[in-house]
């Protein structure tokens, strides 16, 4: 399975919901708060990533 992180305007928040809402739990899983990990900290966990980027930039990442 893939995780995508949106931002959804306000304006169709209540649609672009009903729409998910029209998916299985097995097709579509809407994270809680606590579950999302932001892209730094998720790249970040990958091991070797970090050595990996700070390879290609010529510099040591933190």
């Amino acid at each position: 399975m893939k995780t995508v992180t949106l931002k959804i305007d306000d304006s169709i928040d209540e649609k672009f919901l009903w729409l998910l809402d029209h998916f299985s739990s097995n097709e579509i899983k809407i994270p809680e708060q606590s579950e999302y990990i932001n892209d730094d900290d998720y790249l970040r966990s990958i091991d070797g990533m970090v050595q990996s980027i700070s390879k290609i930039r010529g510099f040591r990442l933190v």
